[in-house]
This record gives structure tokens, sequence and C-alpha cells, in this order.
């Protein structure tokens, strides 16, 4: 979505991790429940296991929606 655009992307949010292919679910909650989320201004963060960081990330569209 695009910095300046007024409609907000549907992205936007805290999403719960709840499979992923190489740890058990476990390991992905073991500090907090597992999550990406995803901020206005294409800036976000994540946290699964004991690994966390910070992201960057673009929302492309196909046919005129986000994908």
């Amino acid at each position: 979505m695009p910095k300046n655009s007024k409609t907000p992307s549907p992205f936007v949010g805290r999403w719960r991790s709840t499979s992923m292919e190489v740890w058990g679910q476990e390991f992905v909650d073991a500090e907090v429940e597992g999550y990406f989320e995803f901020q206005a201004g294409q800036l976000g963060k994540f946290q699964f296991g004991y690994v966390s960081g910070h992201m960057d990330y673009r929302v492309p569209q196909e046919t005129g929606n986000p994908a």
C-alpha cells in the first residue's frame, strides 16, 4: 500500500503465527505468542521463539487489489 494512500491496508494489524514449517508451536510461543505485526507506513515487527525483529514490507497490487 503506498505510504500516502488514504485506503487502509487489510494487512495492517497483528497476526498470530499458528504454524511454521521448521519449528513446532511450543518453540514459536516460547517467550510470547508468535506474531507478525504489519503497521501503517510499510513497517512492522515480529517475534517467534527467541527471535524478534523489525521489517520493511510492501503490499503488491494484483488487478487493483492488495495481494
